[in-house]
């Protein structure tokens, strides 16, 4: 090849280069262009979960580079935040003997109620009875401390339900269709509980100075529903007005503006709503008796978004509180079980069966089961080394006895006593969730669990215009029978003994 060959060459292939460099260029510049303004590139679709339903919502960034990188990010913090929530220990904070008047009474229910101020830690109510009657603990959390503030005797029945329900909602002026959705106010008779002797001015006083305030709302078997005055504690003079319903109470709940009372006595099944008068106190002589597709006594009330969910037998209902209809009803057990304990976390429900170990994961929405798993393989191998009539019998009669969710993480409570915890995320998609067994639980049944926010106090106020520096954290809270450090080093004296566990949550 001669020089000038060799240069024609060189120059073909520079050519070939720059063509080459310009078609990339452009293409570059074309995507680039794509990456700014076409809307698919630049567009993140996002499934929320609403009140309503799953709706999606489109983000829209600036370029294709900004979505890119906001979806890395959130993918490395939900990473994260599944990693924090499997490695998080359960760590025992400290516990405490319930006090109980005579042997015999078992806790039955509890309920977070608010503290005198807004940046005081709240009071865990506890009722604990019999047959025949039923008592009411109030303990205090102040700065972290638990002490025992009161504890008092209530009605002459077995407790059967409680609520804590907030002041009501100043009522704007009711349209005329309000009154339409309701069906025929039934009438029940309503008691006065005023042991003082007092005239009627001063109840007059009384119940002014009682409105707009919380109240705990406790059921019993007698059809009786105490109204309690929040701020005065458990005295004669704090029971503000009891309810007599005609059947035995099974659940309560507050939603909205109402306080929904479910009733039952045989067949019969009421589902019974109280509404508040102008002046923000409780009608409690005119509940709405609301039309109901239950065959069985709704044993379970959870209040989600707009829905109220009941469980009535191996099904669960759910009524529109603002619409005041209900949605078709799901069959979510076996026919032969009932739902006996419930809990709710965003969009999920767990329910499980009166004597089943397994926990079922429901669709709030649809009211569909997305996934369901067993506890007893855990509980076993917790067993393990136990003496074997021990074993035996904690096995035979073994069964899920309260659930909870708190900070993305279901709760479990078993009648073995022992207390055991799980990703949301985990029970929701696997059939073996990751289950973390608490160092500590009971010699008996753990009955209740309650999520309670308690403020912890930093420093103290150097002026009165400046507020104390607070560090809330989260607390949950195991009542049951006797203790277990699983090291059998605790007293078997103390086995039928209430026991509160208090468990701090990091």
């Amino acid at each position: 090849m001669n020089r000038n060959d060799a240069s024609q060459s060189t120059e073909d292939l520079r050519e070939q280069l720059e063509e080459l460099e310009s078609s990339n260029a452009l293409r570059m510049r074309t995507l680039a262009e794509q990456m700014n303004s076409n809307p698919e590139l630049k567009t993140v679709f996002l499934d929320v979960t609403t009140v309503n339903g799953t709706e999606t919502i489109g983000l829209e960034f600036g370029n294709a580079e900004k979505r890119s990188v906001w979806e890395r990010s959130v993918k490395d913090a939900k990473a994260a935040l599944i990693e924090q929530q499997i490695t998080t220990p359960n760590c025992q904070l400290k516990s405490i003997i319930a006090h109980q008047t005579r042997p015999g009474l078992q806790l039955c229910a509890a309920s977070i109620v608010p503290g005198k101020r807004s940046d005081s830690s709240p009071f865990v109510w506890v009722c604990a009875s019999d047959k025949f009657s039923g008592q009411v603990a109030v303990m205090s959390l102040e700065n972290g401390e638990t002490t025992i503030e009161s504890c008092s005797a209530i009605g002459n029945a077995a407790v059967t339900a409680m609520c804590t329900v907030p002041p009501p909602k100043r009522s704007k002026k009711r349209k005329m269709r309000s009154d339409r959705l309701f069906e025929t106010p039934h009438k029940e008779s309503v008691a006065e509980l005023n042991s003082s002797g007092s005239d009627s001015d001063s109840s007059c006083d009384e119940a002014s100075s009682s409105s707009s305030q919380t109240t705990v709302w406790i059921g019993n078997d007698d059809g009786e529903v105490f109204v309690v005055n929040s701020t005065e504690r458990v005295r004669s003079r704090a029971r503000e007005r009891l309810a007599r319903l005609g059947n035995s109470v099974t659940a309560i709940c507050s939603a909205g503006s109402n306080v929904y009372v479910a009733t039952s006595y045989s067949s019969q099944i009421q589902f019974l709503a109280f509404r508040p008068h102008p002046d923000r106190t409780w009608d409690l002589e005119n509940p709405v008796n609301i039309d109901h597709a239950c065959t069985a006594p709704i044993s379970s009330m959870v209040h989600v978004g707009q829905r109220l969910i009941c469980a009535s037998g191996n099904t669960l209902h759910a009524y529109f509180t603002e619409e005041s209809s209900w949605q078709k009803p799901m069959e979510v057990l076996p026919s032969s079980d009932i739902v006996s304990v419930m809990c709710a976390s965003g969009a999920l429900l767990f329910v499980c069966g009166r004597k089943s170990t397994i926990v079922y994961v429901i669709d709030v929405f649809t009211l569909t089961v997305v996934n369901h798993f067993n506890i007893s393989s855990m509980v076993r191998s917790q067993l393990a080394g136990r003496e074997d009539i021990l074993r035996e019998h904690k096995m035979g009669c073994l069964r899920v006895s309260c659930l909870m969710a708190a900070r993305s993480h279901l709760w479990i409570g078993t009648s073995a006593g022992f207390i055991l915890s799980a990703p949301v995320h985990s029970a929701r998609k696997q059939l073996a969730p990751d289950l973390n067994v608490c160092d500590i639980g009971h010699s008996g049944p753990c009955r209740i669990l309650l999520p309670v926010s308690v403020a912890f106090n930093r420093k103290k106020r150097t002026s009165l215009n400046v507020p104390s520096q607070q560090n809330s954290q989260l607390m949950v809270v195991s009542c049951g029978e006797g203790l277990d450090d699983k090291g059998a080093t605790q007293d078997p004296t103390t086995d039928a003994v209430n026991h509160l566990i208090f468990w701090r949550c990091s």
